[in-house]
């Protein structure tokens, strides 16, 4: 690094470092020193790129194929209604999330009902793991795009799909909310 870079460099982060009362001690006992903050794993300062309308159209659309197959899967079982509609912010973007509780049907039919959607999602490729959560069956699946988490208990059995993190315009995600909660009520 020029002796420019280095200077400019040090002027940043010393106003970064006066922030943070761990580095602003540390920079004060240790002037010498050069102090290089890095994002945590993960992190990064570059934001993902927005995705394209229309994929997120494409999204929804398989999003709403496979709520159609658990829908049917859980009313063999159970009245569920209508899921739950939303777009939970997560690092990065925000996944869309539908949620659906079989209430009433108890833990047994519930166990069932994850066999079932076990072998239909199974049947079409997807990963599979079945274990407990505080002693309660639970199912987690991924085709790679979708994930999702069905739990039995004694009073109900929630099943939640999810799409990935996506980088998604205000717009779009107001746009499919609008068309999933139309397409879901229905």
């Amino acid at each position: 690094m020029s002796d420019l870079d280095h200077t400019t460099f040090q002027r940043a982060g010393d106003a970064t470092l006066a922030d943070d009362p761990f580095w602003s001690a540390v920079r004060q006992r240790h002037p010498d020193v050069d102090i290089v903050l890095l994002p945590a794993d993960g992190e990064t300062s570059v934001p993902a790129p927005v995705v394209p309308s229309d994929v997120v159209g494409e999204v929804a659309t398989g999003v709403l194929a496979t709520w159609f197959v658990l829908a049917a899967l859980i009313a063999d079982h159970a009245d569920a209604g209508a899921p739950t509609v939303r777009w939970a912010a997560a690092d990065g973007g925000h996944a869309l999330l539908l949620t659906a509780s079989a209430s009433g049907i108890g833990e047994e039919a519930g166990v069932g009902l994850l066999r079932d959607i076990a072998l239909v999602l199974g049947g079409r490729g997807w990963r599979l793991a079945a274990t407990r959560r505080a002693g309660r069956p639970l199912l987690r699946a991924t085709d790679g795009l979708l994930d999702l988490e069905a739990e039995a208990g004694a009073g109900a059995t929630a099943v939640r799909l999810a799409t990935g993190v996506l980088s998604v315009a205000e717009a779009d995600r107001d746009a499919v909310l609008d068309r999933v909660l139309e397409e879901v009520a229905s």
